[in-house]
């Protein structure tokens, strides 16, 4: 397994940080470039959870790591949290069940739509000024966010 030196996760978690934070931050357009010193690195409080991110995680787990933290909704994306293992090991499973879960969904959205009597593009029609029904089904958690 090939593992980042911390400064290295350091970078990495600025830029995708920007990404997700700013709206004119495009991580792959400025592939990864960010402005960070070693010195500014070092003088981190968190200095030790970044070397524990380096050393359990590979190159490309140490990306879907940060990104797994920042999409949960954290702003700064809980990557240095208690629960940001969690949160990355809950993402790899939805990652990796990804097919099942939309045909799960689907299968879902294709039962209501019987039952109901209507239309696939209804489900996403407000009516009566409420929320259209597949935003309904996904607040309900009927189906996935990967599949609204």
């Amino acid at each position: 397994m090939i593992t980042m030196e911390p400064y290295e996760v350091y970078r990495a978690y600025l830029a995708l940080r920007l990404h997700f934070t700013t709206p004119t931050y495009d991580v792959i357009k400025q592939q990864g470039r960010v402005r960070a010193s070693k010195q500014s690195f070092f003088k981190r409080k968190d200095l030790f959870a970044i070397k524990k991110i380096s050393q359990e995680y590979s190159d490309k787990e140490v990306v879907d790591f940060l990104v797994a933290n920042f999409v949960s909704g954290d702003r700064w994306g809980g990557v240095f949290d208690s629960e940001a293992k969690e949160t990355y090991l809950d993402w790899k499973r939805r990652i990796e069940s990804i097919t099942y879960t939309f045909d799960k969904d689907l299968s879902t959205l294709s039962r209501i739509m019987e039952k109901n009597d209507i239309e696939f593009p209804i489900l996403f029609q407000p009516i009566n000024n409420n929320h259209p029904a597949i935003l309904k089904l996904y607040l309900k958690r009927s189906i996935s966010i990967e599949t609204l």
